[in-house]
């Protein structure tokens, strides 16, 4: 060391003392001493909330996991006095160094000092190691005296007064991780070889961030932060070893038949912290089996808790290797399996090792989730900005998500990012704003902004990496390596907590997010799943054939339908909130909707200017509030996208296609006047059931002509003009929408049944001269049976204490179905009509529905 740690090898050597005394007041003696003016008690309680949520995302993650425990105090809008077993959160080692000394099974030195060793002087090292890194960004080591190096702190407190590398006497930390290698066998390194290196090397990066750049500085320091990280994770091991141990003797899987309860819980409480952060459910189970209801242990699920243990690896960011295998394991002992790096993906088989990164984006969400809630914001932005589970090709690199989204060099992807980010309104800094708690979500609570920020990373950052991906793999399938682009847009559709097969509903990506709003909608396929994820999974892998086989049309085909999949799960998203806000009042709701609103604004307004200012107009959120105002105004403009974008009516759950009639079809520049439809349906004053006549007239008066698309791809306009049936349609004039070749053409002519245009007459299916009087025009009805009926509902009572990790739709057990044998709901009087099949017809444009009992009739 080069700065001057003899107080804190004084510390070390306080717990050995403890761990030799036989009273409890002589242990108290040496927890409170001072050594040059520092206690092992004060390493707990010293800690300011400030400095700990800013500096060190370690202690947020055990304090966030300890909150949310059956001893925390949590509510649910993310507000208490943060507390956990009576005591406040934020000294949370102190809490349990004092259940331990004060426990009714009397004084044990021995546990005392190690229960001391493993939560207060372990948190320490790892905030001496974050205080450097954050030390060099900042500036401070320019003006600290010289030698001075916080990781001259973070050293003394793991090695303490040892000398002797093989030995495991003594009160430091070094001695118990020594100590706990020994149980263990077929770890690919030793965890204090491991830390004894990157400390090394942690500490020279410190002494060159001296006379460094302040941009320099900055760039070293994040370096420095991400190196932390990564000892950390050493230092979880032999946390996870002493779990494993200390479960197994008390479950009698070992020879020593001592009882280790006490050890098992305070591993426990150790070790699960970091679960709870990805997998609340297994942190809830584990924590009440193993800490709260400890009395009723059954030894028998021992299996059971280690595989689920083994499962978690991801959550620690540990491995396999990294821990190794207990040297008591036999055949009774479940195998640790490292989870393969081309995994399969919700049914979709990777081929390539990026997406096994990509996947993990996941951890990066629930943890900026979690630190949001706790009121460490800045913390979660750090992650936002500059990563912490996705790592990058250089050493201490990580991708993050605020970087994932923006575009390659591919022009395609570049126009799309910059609607998000040229115009007056950047959309993409929604993000940060729900993040920071600024803007408009400055009056806010803590889990409402969490929820509006995991939300706006899937529908906005996540969506838009995906974009690009998806036509960077299409754009290199003559040239081939696609595979990484590719599988990085399925990972980064569905994420590492669905599992292989897309069953989990835990998860934050747009997966999820269908998954969630087909159980709300009631528009589920038989078997429970989302009918737009099973489409999407299959155009996926449909894709990913296509490209294995150079079919390089098809493969631009699939990722059309793909892109179309996730813009109507983006229009479900904003037809629900924006409902839901509305109906109740609901403010949750209501800044999801907010930033619904903006992940989808940038497309519409690519289609439709006067659709995306009715929405802008309609759904609004100030510094000072939120608020749907004209919900019908949404919804009909929702409808007007769905047309111009050729969406299916059949994939949405909400009822954007049955409440309303579009109000325009896109035309080419310069827009016509907009189709205003005269029909509306009638209702009886003793049935909520709309009527209709079996045929509407439309006579040829004064009402402006509907618009009707004139534009399609082709190779050229002969081509376009023969084949306008079967060729894909381009009614915004952008050649993105066509196929690679192709270009968007202006036929000027209808297309008639044989695949060609002919001369435009009036909107029906025989045309005439237009200089020739017609009679009235009939609008045809096609009938279709709905597959599903459901509806949108409204919340009956208030949510449980609890925070969820799934805000994202935030529609709990309470949430009030009001599908009817008939299969209309109501919502302020509103009737929906969910979920019915929507069928292509060759030679129809759809310009309206309209269900009239258990039938959905389309006008065409």
């Amino acid at each position: 060391p080069t700065s001057n740690v003899n107080h804190i090898v004084a510390l070390t050597d306080l717990v050995g003392f403890i761990e030799r005394s036989e009273s409890m007041s002589d242990g108290l003696i040496a927890y409170e001493a001072s050594a040059e003016g520092i206690s092992l008690k004060c390493l707990s309680i010293g800690s300011k909330w400030i400095h700990v949520t800013t500096t060190n995302p370690l202690y947020v993650i055990y304090m966030y996991g300890l909150w949310i425990s059956d001893e925390g105090d949590n509510d649910v809008d993310g507000y208490s006095n943060k507390m956990f077993d009576e005591g406040e959160i934020l000294n949370y080692g102190d809490t349990i160094v004092m259940d331990e000394f004060e426990k009714s099974s009397g004084y044990d030195g021995k546990l005392t000092g190690e229960t001391i060793r493993v939560t207060n002087m372990w948190m320490a090292t790892t905030t001496e190691m974050y205080r450097a890194a954050e030390s060099c960004r900042d500036g401070y080591d320019s003006n600290s005296p010289q030698g001075f190096n916080p990781v001259d702190f973070a050293a003394a407190f793991w090695f303490g007064s040892a000398q002797d590398a093989d030995s495991t006497d003594g009160g430091s930390l070094y001695a118990w991780a020594k100590r706990a290698e020994q149980e263990f066998t077929n770890q690919s390194n030793g965890a204090n070889a491991k830390i004894i290196s990157l400390l090394r090397k942690l500490q020279q990066s410190f002494a060159d961030c001296r006379g460094l750049s302040e941009d320099a500085r900055e760039v070293k320091g994040i370096e420095m932060k991400h190196a932390a990280t990564d000892i950390a994770r050493w230092m979880v091991v032999p946390l996870v070893q002493n779990f494993i141990h200390h479960l197994a003797a008390e479950s009698g899987m070992e020879e020593d038949e001592s009882d280790e309860r006490n050890r098992m819980v305070l591993y426990a409480l150790t070790v699960l912290p970091f679960i709870s952060i990805c997998d609340e459910d297994t942190f809830d189970d584990l924590f009440y089996d193993l800490v709260t209801d400890l009395d009723s242990y059954d030894s028998a699920t021992f299996t059971n808790r280690i595989e689920t243990l083994y499962s978690r690896f991801e959550c620690l960011g540990i491995s396999c290797d990294m821990v190794g295998k207990s040297i008591y394991s036999d055949e009774g002992w479940p195998e640790c399996i490292v989870p393969s790096t081309t995994k399969e993906i919700a049914g979709y088989l990777a081929t390539s090792d990026a997406s096994f990164q990509m996947l993990k984006f996941d951890l990066d969400i629930s943890t900026i989730f979690s630190f949001i809630v706790m009121e460490a914001s800045e913390a979660a932005l750090d992650i936002y900005e500059n990563g912490r589970n996705v790592k990058g090709d250089a050493p201490n690199s990580f991708i993050s998500l605020k970087t994932v989204s923006i575009p390659s060099s591919l022009p395609e992807a570049i126009v799309i990012y910059e609607d998000f980010t040229s115009g007056v309104v950047d959309y993409t800094s929604v993000t940060k704003n729900a993040i920071m708690g600024e803007e408009a979500f400055l009056w806010s609570s803590p889990l409402k902004n969490s929820a509006a920020a995991s939300l706006a990373i899937a529908t906005i950052d996540m969506h838009l990496s995906i974009l690009d991906d998806m036509h960077q793999a299409v754009n290199l399938c003559e040239t081939g390596g696609w595979e990484d682009n590719w599988d990085s847009a399925v990972a980064a559709v569905v994420g590492w907590t669905e599992g292989d097969d897309g069953s989990g509903v835990d998860g934050y990506l747009l997966f999820n997010l269908a998954e969630e709003l087909c159980e709300h909608f009631d528009n589920c396929e038989n078997n429970g799943e989302s009918i737009i994820n099973n489409k999407l999974m299959a155009e996926f892998t449909k894709g990913q054939e296509s490209l294995k086989n150079k079919q390089c049309e098809e493969a631009e085909a699939s990722r059309q339908a793909i892109e179309r999949y996730l813009q109507a799960i983006l229009v479900d998203i904003l037809a629900y909130h924006s409902k839901f806000a509305h109906s109740n009042g609901d403010d949750r709701h209501c800044l999801l909707a907010h930033v619904a609103r903006n992940a989808l604004l940038p497309l519409i307004r690519r289609v439709s200017e006067p659709s995306a200012k009715t929405i802008e107009d309609n759904v609004v959120a100030t510094a000072l509030g939120c608020r749907v105002d004209d919900v019908e105004a949404v919804y009909m403009a929702l409808n007007d996208y769905v047309v111009a974008k050729i969406i299916d009516c059949s994939w949405l759950g909400s009822s954007v296609c049955k409440e309303t009639i579009p109000t325009f079809l896109p035309t080419p520049s310069p827009p016509s006047k907009s189709l205003t439809l005269t029909f509306r349906p009638t209702s009886s004053p003793t049935s909520k059931k709309p009527t209709v006549a079996p045929t509407i007239q439309k006579t040829p008066t004064a009402s402006p002509a509907p618009s009707i698309n004139l534009k399609y791809c082709g190779l050229s306009l002969a081509d376009a003009q023969n084949r306008c049936v079967k060729a894909i349609p381009c009614p915004d004039g952008r050649n993105d929408n066509c196929l690679r070749g192709q270009t968007c053409f202006s036929v000027q002519r209808i297309c008639d049944t044989e695949g060609s245009a002919t001369n435009l007459g009036i909107f029906s299916p025989s045309t005439s001269p237009t200089n020739t009087p017609t009679t009235p025009s009939t609008v045809s009805m096609i009938q279709t049976t709905p597959t599903n009926t459901g509806g949108e509902g409204t919340s009956m009572e208030s949510p449980t204490k609890k925070p969820t990790n799934k805000p994202i739709l935030q529609i709990p057990n309470w949430y009030y179905d009001f599908g009817t044998d008939d299969g209309v709901g109501e919502v302020d009087g509103v009737q929906n009509y969910s979920s019915a099949s929507l069928h292509s017809y060759s030679m129809a444009v759809v310009v309206g529905t309209i269900a009239v009992g258990g039938t959905l009739y389309l006008f065409v």
